[in-house]
């Protein structure tokens, strides 16, 4: 069990499930779970400012007796901004904790140099529970049950990223809050479909040739949250997929083992087959290439990142 005495916690390891539960096992423990804006947030490495981090952690909390940050993929901050961060965490906050998602094991040993309070706990991946008993085991801990249809759908539309998943988990039992039962209702009107289920049916509307319609499920990721950026990632993920599966199969794979093979979901898999047996090597190639000439437009500011990804759309559409 963690408790809350340390004020910096460090998850080290690759064991995504079991870190979440630290995590969640923590914010518990300090009364934050509630008041999710006010003294509760998160930072991730590849956007994070360490400056930001630490005037965060020295606001006084609001609500709650502690305020508890958590940074994820701390291994993706800029080495001199770990250094800072580390170099500030010399010291015990009063009023703050700060849990670090690591998965460097020399970063656990600097922050076992800290001091009594912080504290390394090991994350590895062994004897990770399934999604499914993930699921139920965080749900069970608030006395939440799902009815059988809404917890296949819930577990169907997730990936396998734990902290993507614990995110839509936390959505939607907030949602429910005050009743003991998840309904299909429910997770219809809340649970933001996943980076799978978002690649796949944009691919779908990209091989009819649909721009109007890839465009307007574009724009719903958009306001989603997903950046262009994240888009574009998604697709080239998918097209990369999809030539990949073209070329096992013409060395003789049957469509069943690469399925296994490129872990595509069973509700997937028929339309993905139909994508990659009407797609070509060389489209499959072109719309790659096309991806990545946006994506390197937009990172070197040549455009509106949103104008860029929908010329991209219509190319891919005419491809």
């Amino acid at each position: 069990m963690v408790t809350a005495r340390a004020s910096v916690i460090a998850l080290v390891g690759d064991g995504q499930r079991l870190k979440e539960e630290k995590v969640r096992a923590v914010v518990s423990s300090l009364g934050t779970a509630g008041s999710r804006d006010l003294d509760l947030k998160t930072y991730y490495g590849e956007e994070a400012c360490v400056s930001e981090i630490l005037a965060c952690a020295a606001t006084i909390p609001f609500l709650s007796s502690q305020r508890t940050i958590i940074i994820r993929h701390f291994d993706r901050l800029p080495k001199d901004e770990k250094e800072a961060l580390v170099k500030s965490l010399a010291r015990p906050l009063p009023h703050t904790t700060i849990i670090l998602d690591i998965q460097d094991a020399s970063w656990g040993k600097v922050f076992s140099s800290l001091g009594a309070h912080a504290r390394v706990i090991p994350c590895g991946t062994k004897d990770e529970p399934d999604p499914g008993s993930y699921i139920r085991r965080a749900a069970g801990s608030r006395s939440v049950r799902f009815e059988p249809e809404a917890f296949e759908s819930f577990r169907e539309s997730q990936d396998a990223s734990l902290s993507g998943l614990d995110q839509e988990l936390e959505k939607l039992l907030t949602y429910i809050e005050g009743r003991p039962v998840v309904t299909m209702q429910d997770v219809r009107a809340v649970v933001t479909p996943s980076a799978t289920t978002s690649a796949f049916d944009l691919g779908t509307m990209i091989s009819d040739k649909k721009i109007s319609g890839a465009l307007e499920l574009v724009s719903d990721l958009l306001l989603n949250g997903k950046k262009s950026h994240e888009i574009i990632g998604l697709l080239s993920w998918h097209f990369k997929r999809l030539t990949r599966a073209k070329l096992l199969n013409a060395r003789g794979q049957g469509e069943t083992a690469i399925a296994v093979l490129l872990k595509v979901p069973g509700r997937y898999a028929r339309g993905f087959f139909q994508q990659a047996r009407s797609t070509g090597i060389t489209q499959l190639r072109a719309c790659i290439e096309i991806l990545f000439e946006t994506d390197r437009d937009i990172k070197r500011s040549k455009g509106d990142p949103k104008l860029l990804l929908e010329l991209a759309i219509v190319r891919l559409c005419l491809t």
